[in-house]
């Protein structure tokens, strides 16, 4: 005969296993350096090419005001600054993604946890049985 109890602890593990496979496999596969820096470096080439994007049209705006009002040495001036602006809002956005993914990954190893335990209690239930 089927023990219940065995058969909901199973059916809970399944079911478990679905709805969280995402967060487990990465506490399973990742090491958290690796996890959180795959991830910020996946930020870094995103971040930059929103910049990037963001600074082609503004630049595209501002083109006939820049060419015309400025010289090269101002030019140059505002060359430093929209890299400097770049640079501050990496290291901003780094910082946000660095916290972001230091949490996740915490919710993945103790989901990861909690997985692993309730596998331990059926294999103990079904030792006994």
């Amino acid at each position: 005969m089927i023990n219940e109890e065995r058969l909901k602890l199973m059916t809970d593990i399944s079911l478990y296993r679905k709805s969280e496979q995402k967060q487990l496999r990465d506490a399973e596969t990742f090491y958290r350096v690796d996890y959180v820096t795959k991830h910020m470096l996946q930020n870094l080439f995103l971040y930059t090419i929103c910049y990037v994007c963001i600074l082609a049209l503004v630049l595209l705006c501002t083109l006939d005001d820049l060419l015309n009002t400025y010289e090269l040495v101002s030019l140059v001036n505002i060359f430093i600054d929209y890299i400097m602006y770049y640079f501050i809002g990496l290291a901003i956005f780094e910082v946000i993604t660095f916290g972001i993914y230091e949490v996740r990954y915490s919710v993945a190893e103790k989901s990861l946890r909690s997985y692993l335990s309730r596998l331990r209690r059926l294999a103990r239930k079904q030792e006994n049985a």
